[in-house]
């Protein structure tokens, strides 16, 4: 999982918008369980989607818990987002 800076529209006017991206399907929907903000799909290739973060300063530190399997997060959540972002994946 990496943290990388994209230039994205926001509100109709272009601006620099941190960002931090991973095609990680489970660290995705774990980020998501803690509340950290998905703001896009990236499906340019087609075999792979990487899920586009807002920045925030504790994210990298979250997602190297998930890595090291010491993030606690509900396991029902954990389903539900897994199953929103697949819908997401292959509904457009």
């Amino acid at each position: 999982m990496k943290k990388q800076t994209t230039k994205r529209q926001a509100h109709d006017k272009g601006s620099n918008i941190a960002t931090y991206s991973t095609f990680d399907l489970g660290g995705t929907a774990a980020l998501l369980c803690i509340g950290f903000n998905l703001i896009a799909l990236d499906k340019t290739n087609p075999k792979r989607v990487l899920f586009i973060f807002e920045w925030d300063d504790e994210i990298e530190k979250t997602a190297n818990k998930y890595l090291v399997n010491t993030l606690k997060v509900g396991a029902r959540t954990l389903v539900d987002n897994m199953k929103m972002l697949k819908n997401r994946i292959y509904d457009s």
